[in-house]
């Protein structure tokens, strides 16, 4: 028996100041995702959950915000990413800290997520990051397979106008592409792809059966967001016809950030299989049998 499990992880500056919490945490919320579903399935974490790495080493408090964190990366480094600013040809501070940053966030990500899926068993579809990734800082996401080899890496199309304020920037749809699971393809769409025809027909053209919307929601109270939310994965899901949409989200706050959504695991018809309870708690959604 194989389930899916959407994990509603709730963030905070502690798992994010060193290596050792961030893998403590991911690995203690993949093995009771894993359990729920019988040890065989797809996990999927939220988006944005590997973003906060570019913290480690900093000891900010829990109640500092994204500013302070800021300053302090550019005293401590301000030679280098002037440099990285001329050499890149960017005038964004946040931008060149997520390029000098990006290969030791990036190997803490990789790392522990193939750990997670080797212990877990399972698929691990592992949220996303911001990282420099094919010459640019993108939002991107890993998928692993239960050996903890990496079997898909997806880049968000549609980037949000906060995204292009740190200096990420867009992909091409024509990088967007199913990934192949013991229980059929799988398509990933990174929170706002999902809202868009174009990435989520690429992706049931390329032949996913399951509509994956890994998301991190910090725009908007859920009070609002919920008024919209519908237009994606339940929406998406429903029209193109997949099996399951499974869209997880992050919640909690950091650096000043207030993330809120509620997970859920819906049919072809639009019926909630299963759903978060609350806004803002950490949780685990998830069914037990893949059909």
């Amino acid at each position: 028996m194989a389930g899916i499990a959407a994990i509603q992880y709730k963030f905070e500056t502690s798992d994010y100041i060193n290596s050792h919490n961030f893998r403590e945490k991911m690995i203690k919320l993949g093995l009771t995702a894993s359990k729920l579903i019988g040890g065989e399935g797809i996990i999927v974490y939220p988006e944005n959950v590997g973003v906060f790495l570019v913290l480690e080493g900093l000891n900010l408090k829990e109640s500092e915000d994204i500013s302070k964190a800021l300053e302090k990366l550019v005293i401590r480094n301000f030679p280098k990413l002037i440099y990285i600013m001329l050499t890149n040809s960017t005038s964004k501070w946040t931008e060149s800290i997520l390029i000098w940053r990006s290969k030791p966030i990036l190997d803490t990500y990789v790392q522990v997520f193939e750990e997670v899926a080797k212990k877990s068993g399972c698929y691990i579809v592992a949220g996303s990051t911001f990282v420099k990734y094919e010459g640019k800082v993108r939002n991107i996401s890993y998928t692993f397979d239960p050996e903890g080899r990496i079997i898909g890496v997806q880049q968000k199309v549609h980037i949000t106008p906060p995204e292009y304020e740190l200096g990420l920037k867009p992909s091409e749809i024509e990088k967007i592409r199913a990934f192949d699971t013991d229980f059929g393809k799988i398509g990933v769409a990174i929170c706002y792809d999902s809202f868009f025809d174009d990435v989520v027909s690429k992706l049931k053209k390329d032949g996913a059966e399951i509509l994956i919307q890994p998301s991190a929601n910090a725009e908007l109270t859920w009070d609002k967001a919920k008024e919209i939310w519908w237009k994606g994965c339940y929406n998406m899901t429903k029209k193109y016809r997949f099996k399951y949409g499974v869209n997880p989200m992050g919640v909690g706050k950091i650096l000043g950030f207030q993330f809120e959504g509620i997970t859920s695991i819906i049919d072809s018809e639009g019926k909630y299989l299963d759903r978060a309870e609350h806004h803002f708690q950490e949780d685990i959604v998830f069914i037990d049998k893949i059909r």
